[in-house]
């Protein structure tokens, strides 16, 4: 899909209808993204006290970054999202919770963030089939990694797009 369609799309409020899918303290409730949020957090092989960088590319409205600085505290995340409005939700969000100092969520283009800094670990969730390139996006996200750098991506298939 192409920016200006993902743009139009996130400014008509998607995030708050995505909202009703979340219980108060941002446990998803559907069983199945639930699952595989599980899955993917179990990715992250530390102790739950470890302190660690994490870059959430394409967090929408920070679904995965609220579930990894729940299950580690102590990790300091950085997420950023193309639309401006679903980062101004998650921030907001966070203001709530105990681990709202370790995080920063801010707008910025998948294809073309640039940051001064590397992450220990770099999600990459359900962003890369919305991506008309996405190339353009591993090619950035290669440039804030270091040598010991663990990534993990995960991408919707086409049976859950229709659910």
């Amino acid at each position: 899909m192409c920016k200006e369609k993902l743009i139009k799309f996130y400014s008509k409020g998607w995030e708050i209808s995505w909202a009703k899918n979340l219980d108060a303290d941002w446990n998803v409730l559907s069983n199945v993204y639930n699952n595989r949020m599980l899955d993917t957090l179990r990715l992250i092989k530390l102790p739950k006290n470890a302190g660690f960088s994490l870059l959430d590319v394409g967090c929408g409205i920070g679904v995965y970054s609220f579930g990894i600085l729940k299950e580690f505290p102590n990790c300091n995340l950085k997420a950023f999202d193309l639309s401006k409005r679903q980062i101004e939700f998650a921030a907001e969000e966070i203001k709530r919770f105990p681990f709202k100092k370790k995080a920063v969520f801010f707008t910025d283009d998948a294809e073309k963030f640039s940051l001064n800094e590397t992450f220990d670990y770099i999600i990459c969730a359900e962003l890369l089939e919305h991506i008309p390139h996405p190339d353009s996006v591993l090619k950035r996200i290669l440039l804030h990694s270091h040598e010991d750098t663990r990534f993990i991506f995960s991408v919707q298939s086409s049976t859950e797009k229709a659910k």
